[in-house]
């Protein structure tokens, strides 16, 4: 029985030391809530041209080389064919509809119905159907960047003033949970009737401004709001 007990009190010395060496744990902690804003500019907009072609077959394989050829006269630029389809009317012609997408400077948004129509002939049609002014997703994500780093500014002066109000005690950030206020602003477009209507009256507007060599430009501001959730923590040991 003896021997027994003290086996017991051996294993409580030996594990006593492990006992001992606790992490350390949490003291206290702080949540504050931060929020910016910021405005985010489109520094080109995207413009879509509606094409329409009334072709025979035989000629189908150059035009789309044709309808590319058309879209440089309207403007130099990498355009891309983003929807197709072609249907065979009452007459026997082939007729191709085709959607077009670039992106353009602003100094290269205003003249563009004159370009489309110039560029225009019996049996192949270019209009401006469509000019998208909303900032690109890159510029929305450096927009981004730039208010998270602005919080990380705000969080490290709140912790600042903390720490010196704190007692003695030291906080440091714990976490930060970006978040934004809700759903963005619908993106500024014009399409269709209105969006050629928009187009016709800036290229007035260009060619009777003094001064203009044709080539008014213009940006559209879209607001962006941003929050973080900082949690500071210290810790006693």
């Amino acid at each position: 029985m003896m021997k027994k007990i003290l086996f017991a009190l051996a294993m409580i010395a030996i594990a006593a030391p492990a006992m001992a060496q606790t992490w350390p744990q949490p003291d206290d902690s702080i949540t504050v809530q931060l929020s910016a804003e910021d405005y985010v500019t489109a520094t080109s907009g995207k413009v879509t041209l509606s094409v329409d072609a009334a072709l025979k077959d035989s000629d189908a394989a150059n035009t789309r080389k044709e309808i590319m050829a058309g879209a440089q006269k309207i403007a130099k630029t990498s355009w891309r064919m983003v929807n197709f389809n072609n249907s065979t009317d009452q007459t026997g012609l082939t007729r191709w509809n085709a959607l077009l997408e670039a992106r353009l400077p602003e100094a290269q948004l205003t003249g563009l119905t004159a370009a489309a129509k110039a560029a225009s002939r019996p049996g192949l049609q270019f209009t401006v159907s469509g000019t998208d002014m909303s900032p690109t997703l890159d510029e929305m994500e450096a927009g981004r960047a730039k208010l998270r780093a602005v919080l990380l500014t705000k969080a490290n002066e709140e912790l600042a003033r903390v720490n010196k109000n704190a007692g003695g005690r030291t906080y440091r950030i714990a976490d930060i949970q970006y978040g934004s206020f809700g759903m963005p602003m619908p993106m500024p477009m014009v399409r269709g009737k209105a969006a050629r209507m928009e187009m016709m009256a800036m290229d007035s507007v260009a060619s009777s401004a003094p001064g203009s060599a044709g080539g008014a430009s213009f940006s559209v501001d879209q607001k962006i709001e941003m929050t973080a959730t900082v949690s500071f923590a210290t810790a006693t040991k």
